[in-house]
Parts: C-alpha cells; structure tokens; sequence
C-alpha cells in the first residue's frame, strides 16, 4: 500500500504520544465515531473502499452536524450569519443524520 494517508497514519503510529492519544480516545468514547482514528489505521487503510469512504463522509460531513460559533461585533456577526445562510440554505435538515451522529453518555 502506498500513499499519503497511508504513510502519514504509519507516522502517527510510531509516535507514542499519538498512540496513547488514540487508545485514549478509543476508551473515552467506545459508542461513537470518536472510537475510531480520524486518519485510519494502517492496517485497515488498504482495505477501505470507495463506497465505504463516501458512505462515512455523507454521514458525518453534514451541515445538520455542524456548529458555528461566530464572535465579533455585531456588524461581523451579521456578515458572517449571511455568508452562512447562502451555504447552508442549500441543505436540508436531516434528523436521522442527527440522530446517528449522536455522541451518547459514554459511561
């Protein structure tokens, strides 16, 4: 297997800090999308298809996942509540969207 992703996450994966960061998380969060490594692991890169990859992204990657935290004067917050109407206008709300990436109570 070659490539960025692949030889970056080989990277991070020599690093012990990146690897108790991500053990860490994997514990912190076992229910969630926050169990699995951002970047994917080595061994299971080559095996990631396309579909898969895309299937992941129209789920996670939605507007309805977003928050914006926008700071400023009142004029920069107007401007920059507009700018986000004219992008998030083109979407719609998606409740199972929401519901699936819903991070629970991890006890």
């Amino acid at each position: 297997v070659r490539g960025v992703v692949h030889s970056e996450m080989l990277g991070a994966y020599s690093d012990p800090d990146e690897v108790l960061y991500q053990t860490s998380q994997s514990l912190i969060f076992p229910d969630s999308a926050y169990f699995w490594d951002s970047g994917g692991a080595p061994l299971e890169i080559s095996s990631l298809t396309r579909e898969e990859y895309v299937s992941f992204y129209n789920r996670h990657y939605h507007p309805t996942n977003s928050k914006t935290f926008v700071t400023g004067d009142s004029n920069d917050v107007a401007d920059v509540l507009h700018i986000l109407d004219g992008y998030l206008k083109n979407y719609e709300f998606d409740g199972a969207i929401r519901d699936e990436s819903r991070i629970p109570y991890q006890v």
